[in-house]
């Protein structure tokens, strides 16, 4: 019985304070949904039509169709309360699959909670020690132009999850496509969908817990300012059983292809401030990004990416 408690509390500790920083629902493995970039984050995960490099592994694997060089991308995400994001990735073109395949690796570490059980008055207090709780998803992807105008793409993943001392494995996958038009009403414009985290349940201890798989349909369209600035506008729109449709709305102005400005919103987040924002700067072949998000009097969410093309 006491197993069982700590379980349940600990259960309802995680999904609290995930849900408190990221507004994303009551499903397990929320870790899932998290952006993997300063720049994902800064267009808020409007980023399913906008995916054409390393970023496309977890964004939209069918954005692997564009890469055409190998790519590496390492984030730092450093949330309130100790809440700790890390993720690498790398991608390549490979002649022999007449495609280009990818890795990644996203380690979540929510951090130490006080271990609580429950009185005789009902009334929680804290017992001896700590629990963490951290999760760990290892992808490969592989994409593909399959004309001038459609890309697939798609990834599997193995899923590990730890809170205390019970652990999950499970399985999911990504499928995505992206069609691109260089002269669509006068501009070049891309629609990608994608289906992202669709696979097994995980179980903790004898419940199964529903992975969130997530329908994402986005838009994006480049607009040359002038002949040294471009203005990247993208619109997604997402959606998860049991939840409301997300909206995400980003932009990136570039100046030079070397400065970059971004700015997403984001209507899933009920906590805190919408907004997101970013920066970045590109020399040669290395990008180093930026994204901030504010959650009021709770803190601030720092992304730190650095990219190598």
């Amino acid at each position: 019985m006491k197993k069982k408690i700590l379980l349940v509390i600990s259960l309802i500790s995680l999904f609290v304070m995930t849900n408190l920083f990221a507004g994303y629902g009551t499903h397990s493995m929320l870790s899932l949904r998290l952006p993997t970039s300063a720049a994902i984050a800064g267009f808020n995960n409007a980023y399913a039509a906008v995916a054409d490099d390393v970023n496309s592994l977890s964004a939209n694997p069918a954005g692997l169709g564009f890469v055409k060089s190998n790519q590496f991308l390492f984030m730092y995400n450093n949330y309130v309360q100790d809440l700790n994001h890390n993720y690498l990735a790398y991608c390549q073109p490979v002649s022999g699959l007449g495609g280009k395949i990818g890795v990644n690796v996203s380690l979540f570490d929510a951090g130490d909670f006080d271990r609580t059980t429950i009185g005789s008055t009902g009334i929680l207090y804290n017992s001896n020690g700590f629990f963490t709780s951290k999760d760990m998803v290892i992808g490969a992807s592989y994409g593909k132009a399959m004309n001038p105008n459609v890309n697939f793409g798609l990834s599997i993943k193995y899923i590990n999850s730890k809170i205390d001392t019970y652990k999950a494995d499970g399985y999911a996958g990504d499928l995505g496509i992206i069609y691109s038009e260089e002269n669509m009403f006068s501009q070049p414009v891309k629609i990608g969908f994608v289906i992202k985290n669709f696979g097994t349940k995980i179980k903790y201890d004898k419940e199964k817990e529903s992975l969130p798989t997530e329908y994402r349909i986005g838009f994006a369209s480049l607009f040359n300012l002038s002949k040294d600035v471009n203005l990247l506008p993208a619109v997604d729109l997402a959606y998860i059983k049991d939840e409301k449709v997300n909206v995400n709305i980003g932009a990136e102005i570039s100046y030079l292809n070397s400065f970059f400005v971004r700015c997403g919103y984001d209507n899933s987040n009920d906590i805190g401030n919408k907004l997101s924002f970013g920066a970045g700067y590109k020399i040669k072949n290395i990008s180093i990004d930026y994204a901030f998000t504010s959650y009021d009097e709770i803190g601030d969410g720092h992304r730190i990416s650095l990219t190598i093309k």
